[in-house]
């Protein structure tokens, strides 16, 4: 499945021609990297070289992806990465959610409708077992999207990962 409508948004595959988008989005609105995992490339080019490393994830069933359309226009990108798919014994399937908006377009539920339809996608479609998610301690409106979409508190990850000259 490529694309799927969701009452306002529309969840579509990220194509070569939305990365442009994608990368001004990220420029214009530098609060979006702020709570990312990832590092956010400082060039089109460079936008460009990770579209294309996404891509090869995707073909592997190591990642899902999609943009994050309202009336046509790209407002953000929503994904299940780090896929892990185990067979034998213990079939277990897992992966991880994040995803990113416009701060144009938050607080107006399209980030929790793509989150709801994301994890739909990921159980029913791709027979994942397990979804994760994280957020920072500070990123609030994540924190509550999460437990909209019905995800469960399990615990805090500390040291996890080092941003910004901190863990």
């Amino acid at each position: 499945m490529n694309e799927f409508d969701i009452r306002q948004i529309t969840l579509k595959k990220i194509e070569e021609k939305n990365v442009s988008t994608l990368f001004k989005l990220i420029q214009k609105n530098p609060e979006i990297t702020k709570y990312l995992s990832w590092t956010v490339p400082n060039s089109l080019r460079e936008m460009k070289i990770r579209h294309k490393e996404l891509e090869q994830k995707e073909t592997e069933k190591k990642l899902i992806r999609f943009g994050i359309f309202y009336e046509k226009s790209l407002i953000g990108a929503i994904s299940i990465n780090n896929i892990i798919h185990k067979s034998g014994r213990r079939n277990y399937n897992s992966g991880e959610l994040g995803y990113w908006i416009s701060p144009d377009y938050s607080g107006q539920g399209f980030t929790t409708k793509a989150a709801q339809k994301m994890l739909e996608y990921g159980f029913k479609i791709s027979q994942l077992q397990k979804i994760k998610a994280a957020c920072v301690l500070e990123n609030i409106a994540s924190e509550k999207i999460l437990q909209k979409i019905g995800m469960r508190y399990v615990g805090m990850r500390k040291d996890h990962y080092f941003e910004m000259c901190r863990w």
